[in-house]
């Protein structure tokens, strides 16, 4: 994904119009849909201006990586879709997040267990060359 899609997915899920943002940037436009169209890209400072408006970083604009900053957890740290993941599963009954926790933890085990057999896979292809 690159910095027009990940622009693209932030418009949409702030629910707010290019037209709007370009207001808030004080841009034209038509620089946002020349943006979202991958045939320019903004100058450092409009980088920054997005960064402030969406709650990213500029690296998450650049790259679709959040940096670390520090080991406590900020709203600031987290993307748009880590937010309202937060927040549904803030919302949920007791139950329910336990149920999501156990589910999300069953997934990291079976996707840490494959990444481990490909591991193991490539080390013996290489021990066969």
């Amino acid at each position: 994904m690159d910095f027009s899609e990940r622009l693209s997915i932030l418009i949409k899920n702030q629910g707010i119009t290019a037209k709007s943002l370009a207001v808030k940037l004080n841009i034209g436009a038509t620089a946002i849909s020349d943006w979202k169209r991958g045939k320019s890209s903004p100058s450092p400072q409009v980088l920054i201006g997005i960064s402030q408006i969406f709650n990213v970083s500029i690296d998450y604009l650049l790259t679709g990586i959040e940096v670390e900053k520090n080991s406590r957890f900020e709203e600031s740290d987290y993307t748009l879709e880590d937010q309202h993941i937060i927040k549904l599963y803030h919302d949920c009954p007791d139950d329910v997040k336990k149920e999501i926790l156990e589910y999300i933890e069953f997934k990291y085990t079976k996707a840490q267990q494959v990444a481990q057999q490909v591991r193991q896979e490539a080390a013996n292809q290489q021990n066969l060359a």
